[in-house]
């Protein structure tokens, strides 16, 4: 007979524990039965001699659960992977089909917004695959990082990677485009691998410019899943043909709250750098990256023509609302204009020096072997003269023991006392522009808190 516990047979005469029910017997008193032996595993049924009587079968079928061994957590499993170096592991919980909690590992790119499901078992070939496409990454480059780090792997000789490893010194370094035919240079690369072999100035160069293609792709696509607006900034370079440049640079706050800047455009500005021709430009790179809906600010230095460039600029953007019935800018370009603290504090600064100047000239003709200042930087003048200031009793020595040298252009006591005087100034104009010109961390907050200090650049003012 079974009880209605765990369907668990003794021998004619015994009866089970209380908790496991009870048998009546044949004439027999009641007594207890000891525990049924813990079963092991992968067997069905054991057997056990009862008082004299046959042997019957145990059946652990429904055995109870006190019965059974604790089951044991499954330990996480250790990421080798060198494809871990570029992916974030996170746990999601999650809510199934049968409403119970289910736990999710998901695994995002360090490089972009691209999540995908990370168990273990799910392998990291697709983790390859976007570190390939989309980011340019291969294995064989990064376990030669890792090699850098002291780690022992095997070599495996790619020329297409290190191809692109030698597009990249030319890009990075401003390499002419001919160095792939100067002789020693070559003879050098076939010293280290006498089979690689470069490609002619024409591929190298068209190269490039696909290099230069696919990571335009790959921002213009993480643009497009941001938001949020953007803030951008305008500025004229000339190089040393005499050609001037537009450089536009974007800036954005990311999902994860850091700042964020790319430089989107390098146009070539031919003519007169006129209000309406810059204004032109900067509106047909901005279309080009399909961003004229989604500009917050625009910043400028003080210049007269970039005035009226920015009205230019507003005007052309906002006749696009009447084309695509929705206004691009907020409050319809009002506070679009903003005009450059440091470039202000530059203006004042460079004002100021006109005051001090005869004293700069001499300070400037006797010093040696310190660093001298740049006409167009006022903040190398205040270097300048930091430094002149600490060895000003040196170069008092300097004069008196050679008076017929330097006594015509040495300067006299008041003007070093102007200049020390001037320089307490130029330290406040000095720290408050390197505080602005931070781009890690925002700057507008920080513009009333040193304006308002008690000897801040307002009360120099």
């Amino acid at each position: 007979m079974a009880s209605a516990n765990g369907s668990v047979c003794a021998s004619t005469g015994a009866s089970p524990a209380a908790s496991h029910g009870t048998l009546i017997g044949t004439g027999q008193s009641q007594v207890s039965a000891p525990k049924p032996p813990r079963p092991t595993a992968g067997n069905e049924t054991t057997r056990v001699d009862g008082d004299g009587g046959p042997t019957n079968a145990i059946h652990l079928d429904d055995v109870e659960e006190s019965l059974e061994p604790a089951a044991k957590k499954k330990r996480d499993k250790k990421t080798t992977s060198e494809v871990w170096d570029y992916f974030t592991k996170s746990t999601v919980q999650t809510k199934g089909d049968k409403g119970n909690i289910e736990m999710e590992v998901w695994a995002k790119c360090k490089k972009c917004t691209f999540k995908t499901r990370g168990e273990s078992n799910r392998g990291t070939l697709v983790f390859w695959n976007h570190l390939k496409n989309k980011h340019n990454l291969r294995a064989a480059r990064i376990a030669s990082s890792s090699a850098k780090q002291g780690v022992v792997q095997n070599f495996k000789f790619d020329p297409e990677e290190s191809l692109k490893k030698f597009y990249k010194a030319v890009i990075m370094h401003d390499y002419p485009l001919k160095i792939v035919d100067h002789e020693f240079f070559v003879d050098f690369i076939k010293s280290l691998r006498p089979h690689f072999a470069f490609k002619c100035r024409i591929t190298t160069r068209n190269d490039i410019m696909k290099i230069y293609s696919d990571e335009k792709k790959m921002l213009f696509d993480q643009l497009k899943l941001l938001s949020c607006r953007f803030s951008a900034t305008m500025d004229m370079w000339t190089s040393n043909q005499n050609k001037g440049y537009m450089c536009i640079t974007i800036h954005w706050i990311d999902d994860n709250w850091g700042m964020q800047k790319r430089i989107i455009c390098l146009p070539h500005v031919k003519g007169r750098h006129g209000g309406e021709l810059l204004a032109h430009e900067f509106v047909k790179g901005v279309m080009d990256w399909h961003l004229e809906k989604r500009l917050f600010s625009l910043t400028l230095d003080n210049a007269a023509a970039n005035n009226k460039s920015v009205r230019a600029v507003v005007k052309e953007l906002n006749n696009l609302a009447k084309i695509r019935k929705s206004p691009p800018l907020i409050c319809g370009g009002v506070f679009f204009h903003v005009r450059c603290l440091c470039h202000i504090l530059n203006l004042v600064a460079q004002n100021g020096l006109t005051v001090i100047s005869k004293a700069v000239k001499n300070i400037r003709a006797i010093i040696s072997g310190l660093p001298l200042d740049v006409a167009t930087r006022w903040n190398s003048t205040y270097d300048m003269l930091s430094h002149a200031l600490y060895y000003r009793s040196a170069f008092e020595r300097l004069v008196y023991l050679h008076r017929d040298k330097y006594g015509h252009c040495a300067p006299t006591n008041a003007e070093w006392d102007m200049a020390e005087s001037f320089c307490k100034c130029l330290k406040i104009f000095n720290d408050a522009t390197v505080l602005f010109s931070g781009c890690q961390y925002p700057t507008t907050n920080l513009f009333w808190w040193k304006f308002h200090l008690e000897n801040g650049v307002k009360v120099l003012i």
